[in-house]
């Protein structure tokens, strides 16, 4: 039988065999990157796609977030602790010092202050948010102003599209999941166990625009 001090000695091998593992992988892709960056440039002659995208760099303490054009020049510095692309002129991005999440425009300004423990990117106009402690049921969707359109009762939102976005909330039956409308309204009782569809990208049966699954059955939902 293995004692309990063993036991802790086998933990902390595996974990730090993890983080080497984390290590490695992430000093893969930046080799990848900077290999690829120029086999794309003179294969395409455009090199990365229009606009900014995310990138890195490492530092004492762990990592900057900065956003680099298609020719790989920084176009704002990295800092921030974290970085989302760019979305219907916006991105989402962690601020070292408050460590919450705002949103920048192209030039690196703060159009939204940071003050949500966790945002998403704009789809239609909206994003999802947290209020507070992320994966509890304070979150809603916000505007490119930074306002509340909906209420905060969600535990996760997805992005919406055509209109519509999969939304879950907790019940004292577990989690359930419906769907919102872009006006806010509920289209879809937040009453299933799951719920897939079109903004997901899967086929959709018979004349609903969602399956859904409740106590192990499938049905069909029209919205």
């Amino acid at each position: 039988m293995m004692s309990a001090g063993s036991s802790k000695i086998t933990m902390i091998k595996e974990s730090i065999s993890k983080m080497k593992k984390r290590i490695v992988c992430s000093i893969a892709a930046v080799l990848i990157l900077a290999i690829s960056l120029p086999l794309m440039t003179a294969c395409s002659g455009s090199g990365m796609p229009e606009g900014l995208h995310p990138m890195y760099e490492k530092t004492s303490s762990g990592a900057e977030w900065g956003y680099i054009d298609k020719s790989g020049e920084y176009v704002i510095d990295p800092q921030f602790s974290d970085a989302m692309e760019f979305s219907e002129g916006l991105a989402a991005v962690l601020d070292p010092e408050s460590e919450l999440w705002g949103y920048i425009d192209e030039s690196g300004s703060y159009v939204i202050e940071p003050q949500f423990s966790q945002a998403e990117s704009f789809h239609e106009g909206l994003a999802f948010a947290y209020y507070g402690p992320w994966n509890e049921d304070n979150g809603g969707y916000i505007d490119t102003s930074g306002e509340w359109y909906t209420e905060t009762e969600f535990t996760w939102g997805q992005t919406f599209k055509d209109g519509y976005a999969i939304v879950e909330k907790s019940t004292d039956d577990g989690r359930k999941y419906g769907v919102i409308k872009r006006n806010g309204e509920i289209a879809v009782p937040l009453e299933y166990d799951n719920i897939m569809g079109t903004i997901y990208g899967e086929p959709v049966t018979v004349n609903g625009n969602f399956i859904a699954k409740k106590d192990t059955i499938d049905e069909s939902l029209g919205v």
